[in-house]
């Protein structure tokens, strides 16, 4: 990957894009046909340590998130929009 794919926060964070872990998943609730044909869930996994910024940045982050940070969406039926 390229550093231009890099997830770089307002605050200086850096997430190399090499880090980013991407699952896509089947979503759950309404959706019509397309919910059981798409998967359109989206989780994102991020190793603590691979962030990288500012010393204090990392510091808060130590003590507030847990060692794998995971985020998820799936309140599209796109993928995409959900990503």
């Amino acid at each position: 990957m390229k550093p231009d794919d890099d997830l770089v926060t307002s605050r200086g964070l850096t997430v190399p894009a090499s880090a980013l872990e991407w699952v896509f998943t089947r979503s759950a609730g309404a959706g019509g046909q397309n919910v059981n044909k798409v998967s359109t869930k989206v989780v994102l996994r991020v190793a603590r340590d691979q962030i990288r910024g500012r010393s204090v940045l990392l510091d808060r982050i130590a003590t507030e998130l847990p060692d794998v940070i995971t985020v998820s969406s799936q309140t599209s039926r796109s993928q995409w929009r959900n990503r």
